[in-house]
């Protein structure tokens, strides 16, 4: 709470010298540290731009708001898209991967701040794919939310990567194309080893006919 106060103050000190901004005006140098976010547990310790002077971190009405931390931790609790009739399996762990996919996807985008979090990779996409998402949407969440992610065939640094990445027999740059056909992730093997078993029944059903 104290470096926030000191934020404040100095935000509002180098305001002044440029002339005075006020509650509710917007200082686009602003940025503000997360932490202790429930959700959004991925972006505790990085910065978030918070460019509108006078929000607190602390529960209040004032310009109706709490903070972008508090905002964006909230925000991702609103996502209707876990159980059987809709993407993901609702699970705890499951949740915890969707959020902090969009957690980075969000806190990262156009964020100017120097202590700012790193996207996801694509593996952590296709990681959510594997796990969570329901096989009915598994090949359309690849091809219409994993291939939007850039990726590279080896590590850069510049993003945040999924589990999957220690398998060194992992392809970074896996999609829709090509997950059928390579060992790319367990999504794949286990729709490989599905058809490996269509085709074996239909070859001992031709036998014994």
């Amino acid at each position: 709470m104290q470096l926030r106060v000191v934020g404040v103050a100095v935000a509002v000190v180098q305001g002044a010298a440029r002339g005075a901004f006020q509650i509710g005006e917007s200082d686009p140098s602003r940025c503000t540290s997360c932490w202790q976010l429930a959700h959004c547990t991925a972006l505790n310790g990085l910065s978030l731009p918070d460019p509108v002077v006078g929000y607190t971190r602390n529960a209040t009405t004032q310009l109706e708001k709490q903070g972008v931390c508090e905002d964006i931790d909230r925000a991702v609790t609103l996502l209707t898209v876990f159980g059987g009739k809709y993407q993901y399996k609702d699970t705890p762990a499951c949740r915890e991967l969707v959020y902090a996919l969009n957690c980075l996807t969000w806190g990262s985008a156009s964020n100017p701040c120097v202590n700012a979090p790193m996207p996801p990779c694509r593996s952590l996409c296709v990681q959510v794919a594997d796990q969570c998402v329901f096989m009915r949407s598994y090949k359309l969440f690849l091809t219409q939310v994993c291939s939007t992610i850039p990726c590279t065939e080896k590590a850069t640094g510049n993003c945040v990567p999924g589990e999957n990445e220690l398998d060194q027999r992992f392809n970074r740059c896996t999609l829709h194309d090509d997950y059928l056909a390579l060992p790319l992730s367990r999504g794949s093997q286990l729709s490989s080893l599905t058809t490996v078993f269509a085709v074996q029944s239909l070859v001992w059903l031709a036998v014994w006919v």
